[in-house]
């Protein structure tokens, strides 16, 4: 009889703490899954993610990476809309340069850029804005760009995939050597290091720290959690 209530015991205990984990591990603002999202969309041209960035810091090094602008600083803004079947996106963006020289030879052309809308796809629904900073080397020689510098993205997201959360998310990026072909305007390159937080409805408040490790050809590494997961774009 002892032997069958303690086998019965060690059962009851068992159910209890796969329910308790579970419950834990559904207890998150933010799931990974949902994590790898939401910095998979931020990488995204059309969500004005980090392949914006790269297009936007080629145009503007192509046209003003010039002996004649040395010392020069400019500015300018625009918008734009996309109604697709799986991506409705809406985006104001801004932009501001200046050039450094060493003499009368472009060095560096430093480089901020805001951004504030929304898009949708069939994963995920997001209302945020972002700021970033970058100095861009390597302007009159070779055949690529060199960014280094920062990418912060805050908003609110609705998840459509796992358990479908409602959060707010924080994405600080910090970029290393990202080469960005100065042709086609694509990253080709590089790696960064990431801090993302969110809380929300779903539970209880969460962060994650990982690096992403760009392999051109619109494509890159996620690490997080230890775990890889490809992202696309």
């Amino acid at each position: 009889m002892k032997t069958s209530l303690y086998f019965l015991f060690l059962a009851l205990s068992f159910s209890l703490l796969s329910t308790s984990c579970k419950k834990e591990e559904e207890a998150l603002a933010m799931t990974e899954e949902e994590a790898v999202e939401v910095i998979e969309s931020s990488m995204s041209a059309e969500a004005q993610g980090m392949a914006g960035e790269a297009s936007d810091v080629a145009e503007a090094a192509e046209s003003f990476a010039d002996e004649s602008l040395c010392g020069m600083t400019g500015d300018s803004s625009l918008s734009y809309t996309i109604d697709q079947v799986n991506l409705q996106a809406s985006y104001t963006i801004a932009w501001g340069w200046e050039l450094v020289c060493t003499g009368f030879i472009p060095n560096t052309l430093e480089f901020v850029r805001t951004t504030d809308g929304t898009y949708e796809t069939n994963r995920l629904k997001s209302d945020d804005s972002a700021i970033s900073s970058w100095d861009i080397t390597n302007l009159v020689t070779g055949t690529q760009y060199i960014m280094n510098g920062s990418y912060t993205r805050e908003g609110s997201q609705e998840s459509k995939i796992g358990q479908q959360n409602e959060f707010s998310s924080t994405l600080v990026i910090t970029a290393t050597d990202i080469l960005v072909d100065k042709v086609t305007q694509e990253i080709a390159g590089g790696t960064a290091s990431f801090t993302l937080t969110g809380n929300g409805s779903g539970g209880s408040d969460v962060s994650y720290t990982g690096t992403i490790v760009f392999n051109g050809n619109q494509s890159a590494t996620l690490t997080i959690n230890g775990n890889s997961h490809p992202l696309n774009w």
